[in-house]
């Protein structure tokens, strides 16, 4: 059980490096990967409790995952940002040739 927790560990820390890196496409297909894994380690163990390494390999997990839901929110608040600048720049382009 706490092989399969190291595995996952792993995993989360490549979709780590990878949310640190950009690559937001291999974001989404570590991810997706990683949370079924965990999905199916719950089901299957969930019932027998958690031992003490069990629960520290867990809360490094978590760890992971909110630093990798910190990059994504600040990788969206910049996308954000650029979408707003696109626009007032076509608004600012069409009322130029508008007014030309």
């Amino acid at each position: 059980m706490e092989h399969d927790l190291e595995q996952l560990l792993a995993l989360t820390r490549t979709l780590q490096a990878r949310a640190e890196a950009g690559d937001w496409d291999a974001v989404e297909q570590t991810g997706s990967r990683q949370r079924q894994r965990l999905e199916g380690w719950f089901a299957a163990h969930a019932a027998s409790g958690l031992t003490q390494p069990q629960r520290q390999l867990l809360e490094q997990i978590l760890e992971c995952n909110r630093r990798v839901g910190e990059l994504l929110q600040r990788n969206r608040d910049r996308l954000g940002g650029e979408l707003h600048s696109l626009r007032r720049g076509r608004s600012g382009a069409a009322a130029y040739a508008a007014n030309s």
